[in-house]
């Protein structure tokens, strides 16, 4: 077994426990812009998150665990949002043509293959091309539901969940009555790639992954200039199916006279398979609440660190969870990889539904800044102007 893996796995016992509760609590800001001779270094991009559709029209469910207590303020939502809701993804797509897009996750809410659908059909309307972070909602039930030890004995087929997914207005429409409406974290990132493997602009190379079984995928872009410009993916079936991993390397567009790239790496902070889950369950947290990035997707980013600090190219991170929603021997390896870089530390994030900046420097000297972009499902909806920050940083900047 790897140093790495090792570590990891003392780290989830002992630390795990030290990490945030369900909820949200306020960060502490960055302190005031210093002044200095600034260069922009990207055009506009658009960054998103937590769409959730949801299939309101499914078998209804009667049980559930706290978090709808611990999330009340955005798991309760009025019905104009059902019907609605995804029309505010499509406006802020279509009403930005010129604009590449970052979706950060939770574009499901119970992630069944109906939510899959219309959501697909959204993004493949959009203007320009875009990437989509996994979300816990992404391919787990609820954003809480993974095999732990104790569903699997209790549900071994997930049928709890294939129901919940099952089109329940009319009884005699068997359409989205099948065993297998369900779709989990290995479909999510299957369809994504074969959408990106079939659809515009071409990607030579990327082919769509078997339906079934284990299979990896690395990939990376001939164009120079391509948005999404690689993926390394990990998918699994069975219990294991929320061990899968999406990472992906994006380069957002220069803007004129930028002397440097702006490379975005999108982390899965979702792998919640059974170890994690059920250690999750025991200390009294959702599947999904936390953020687990486990050794091997991380060992398949260093590479594109190292690009970026080759060639001085700035790297932004970015995942699904907050920072402080993060496990702590996730954030640990994770610090262990940025501290390859020699300019100040950015991480881009969702899930708290709650629109801020922060500052971080636990476990390291050197912050990391975060921006959180809020929810499109949830009021207040984020504002433009918080992207802008990210596309600009000191000329020459080295700390």
């Amino acid at each position: 077994m790897k140093l790495d893996s090792v570590l990891f796995c003392v780290a989830l016992i002992g630390l795990s426990l030290l990490t945030g509760c369900a909820g949200f609590v306020p960060q502490t800001g960055p302190a005031p812009e210093p002044g200095g001779n600034y260069q922009r270094l990207t055009t506009p991009f658009i960054a998103m998150g937590d769409t959730q559709e949801h299939l309101s029209t499914g078998h209804p469910m009667h049980d559930n665990d706290s978090a709808v207590d611990a999330y009340v303020e955005v798991a309760q939502r009025p019905p104009e949002q059902v019907l609605f809701g995804r029309r505010l993804l499509e406006w802020a797509l279509q009403s930005h043509p010129e604009e590449p897009f970052i979706h950060l996750g939770d574009v499901m809410d119970l992630s069944c293959r109906i939510e899959a659908a219309r959501m697909t059909r959204v993004f493949r309307a959009a203007p320009r091309p875009g990437a989509i972070l996994p979300g816990n909602h992404d391919g787990l039930m609820f954003g809480i539901y993974a095999y732990s030890l104790f569903a699997v004995e209790a549900d071994p087929d997930a049928l709890k969940w294939h129901r919940a997914c099952r089109r329940g207005a009319d009884p005699d429409d068997q359409t989205y009555k099948t065993s297998n409406e369900a779709f989990s974290k290995r479909d999510f990132i299957a369809l994504y790639i074969a959408e990106h493997a079939m659809g515009a602009p071409p990607k030579p190379g990327l082919q769509p992954v078997p339906d079934q079984g284990m299979h990896e995928v690395s990939w990376r872009s001939t164009n120079p200039d391509a948005f999404l410009s690689a993926v390394e993916a990990r998918l699994l079936d069975g219990v294991a199916y929320a061990d899968s991993f999406l990472a992906q390397r994006l380069k957002l567009p220069r803007a004129p006279g930028a002397k440097r790239d702006v490379i975005v790496i999108g982390l899965d902070t979702n792998q919640a398979g059974v170890l994690v889950s059920t250690w999750d369950t025991v200390t009294g947290h959702s599947p999904g609440d936390i953020g687990h990035i486990h050794p091997d997707q991380l060992e398949t980013i260093k590479k594109w660190v190292e690009e970026a600090r080759q060639t001085g190219d700035i790297v932004v991170f970015a995942g699904h969870h907050n920072w402080n929603s993060l496990g702590l021997p996730s954030r640990i390896m994770l610090r262990g990889i940025m501290s390859q870089l020699d300019h100040p530390l950015v991480y881009l994030s969702a899930h708290t539904h709650r629109e801020f900046w922060a500052e971080h420097r636990l476990l390291a000297q050197r912050p990391v800044l975060e921006m959180n972009v809020s929810s499109l499902s949830d009021w207040p909806l984020p504002t433009v102007a918080s992207v802008l920050p990210l596309m600009r940083l000191p000329t020459g900047c080295k700390s």
